[in-house]
Formats: C-alpha cells, structure tokens, sequence
C-alpha cells in the first residue's frame, strides 16, 4: 500500500466543506480571532465568542488589510463595523486574490463579494 492510497482508489467519503475566514482583530485591551461573515468596501460583520461593544475602537486584519474601524453593533455573537473610511477598489481587490488563493472563502463572502464587484462595475 503506498502513502494515499487505499483500498477503494483512495476517494474521500465525505466532500470536504470550505473553511471560514478567520481574522483578526485588536482594541486597546485585546487582540482576537474571529471568523469574517460579512466584508464590504465600508464594514464588516464578524462573529466569534466576546464580541467588542458598539463603539469599541480597533484594528481589523483581513488578509494583507489592516484598516480601522469601530463597531458599530453588538449582538450575541456577532458585531457590524464601520470602516473608518470606504476601502479602495485595488484593496478590495488584493483581499479577494489573498482569500482566492487561500480558497478561504465562505459561500456568504463570495456572494456578498459578487454583490458589490457588481455594484461596483455597473456603476
């Protein structure tokens, strides 16, 4: 038996699923990783255990991005944010090809992705 293979041609059972994007995020206490729901040119929605309170200050890390932003809701497990100003197109850009490459994105990111490229070019 070599290193792989198996009895059967060595096929996974199970399709594997992708992962979600986890990033990260810093305030004046804390650093924290997160899982990214939500990414657009403006805000984000994120989700993880001890979420940062509406109006908490920070630096977001998403892929080659880091950008400030504040929180602009909190509800369980969850958080919005508020950029501090809208992200660039060629960021925005440089974030998909880094998620792309990692094929860490969730099928909520890709559709909201499509959403605003569309947005973007059909204006």
């Amino acid at each position: 038996m070599t290193f792989g293979k198996s009895i059967g041609g060595g096929r996974r059972v199970a399709q594997r699923e992708r992962a979600p994007v986890h990033v990260s995020f810093s305030t004046l206490s804390r650093t924290q990783s997160v899982v990214l729901a939500d990414f657009s040119p403006t805000g984000a929605r994120l989700r993880g255990e001890n979420m940062p309170a509406a109006g908490e200050e920070m630096v977001l890390t998403v892929g080659p991005l880091r950008t400030f932003a504040v929180t602009a809701w909190s509800k369980g497990n969850e958080c919005g944010l508020e950029f501090d100003r809208p992200l660039p197109a060629d960021i925005m850009a440089a974030v998909r090809v880094s998620f792309a490459i990692s094929g860490c994105w969730t099928r909520e990111l890709q559709q909201a992705f499509e959403d605003w490229h569309c947005s973007v070019a059909g204006r």
